[in-house]
């Protein structure tokens, strides 16, 4: 490993727990200290986009945290985030950290 990449690692437990950033939350079930963020709204008309259904609204956001709390998630993967279900948009993982990008699905 390069020296950036064990600064990067080293800081993932900095930033990524309970007394910064992350926030302890129920990911499919299993305890995971993760961010989210980018939390933005949309609410689609009926006919348009993935909003097929009038009265639906989409909320996309990004869920960050260590790779090694979080797994790999199937884009089209139905997950659940603290009891609510979202369906992912995209993963990655980078130094460490991983991505995940999805949409609550709310009516």
């Amino acid at each position: 490993m390069s020296l950036f990449q064990d600064q990067v690692a080293a800081d993932l437990d900095v930033f990524v727990n309970v007394d910064e950033f992350g926030k302890l939350r129920s990911l499919n079930g299993a305890p995971a200290v993760a961010c989210v963020l980018s939390d933005a709204s949309v609410e689609l008309p009926a006919g348009r986009g993935r909003g097929e259904w009038e009265g639906v609204s989409e909320h996309d956001f990004t869920l960050r945290g260590k790779a090694s709390d979080i797994p790999d998630f199937a884009i089209d993967q139905r997950i659940t985030i603290d009891g609510k279900r979202a369906n992912v948009t995209g993963s990655t993982e980078l130094h460490g950290m991983r991505t995940i990008r999805a949409r609550w699905l709310d009516s």
